[in-house]
């Protein structure tokens, strides 16, 4: 059971970099390899990114993209939105018309709140914490590589 797709796992990793770049703009080749995926899928990932508010874009050869919020204010489960909806875990915490058994089952029960707890970490956990967490900046590949550009 994958809870979280591979796109929005590859979105997370492009926000850890842009986190990390702070206030550079990052071209999306750059945040391709940075992420290890093709450029044409790492730019799908990044314009859902900025259509949720995300990540701001800039056209053209001195253009990139950036953090468009504070990554203390951007949660992981904002990421988790942007890029596949709600968090589900079960289509029977979704509503009782797509489960008629809900009412009387012991799982539904279960399944909203692992959901709700699933939920309460992603939202409790801000991009600014992963940076922290990864210790001195230096660490990330792209630091290194947008302050060389």
């Amino acid at each position: 059971m994958n809870i979280l797709r591979a796109t929005t796992d590859y979105a997370l990793r492009a926000l850890l970099e842009l986190s990390i770049a702070r206030e550079c703009d990052v071209s999306c080749a750059k945040l391709a390899k940075s992420c290890g995926t093709p450029k044409t899928f790492t730019y799908k990932v990044l314009r859902r990114l900025v259509l949720a508010g995300l990540v701001s874009g800039r056209a053209g050869r001195a253009g990139g993209y950036r953090l468009g919020r504070d990554p203390a204010s951007i949660t992981l489960l904002d990421a988790v939105d942007a890029m596949q909806g709600p968090l589900t875990v079960s289509r029977c915490v979704v509503g009782t018309k797509l489960c008629r058994r809900r009412r009387g089952c012991p799982l539904s029960k279960k399944w909203a709140a692992l959901q709700q707890s699933l939920a309460n970490y992603l939202r409790e956990m801000s991009l600014a914490d992963l940076v922290g967490a990864l210790g001195h900046p230096s660490r990330a590949g792209m630091h290194n590589a947008v302050r060389n550009a």
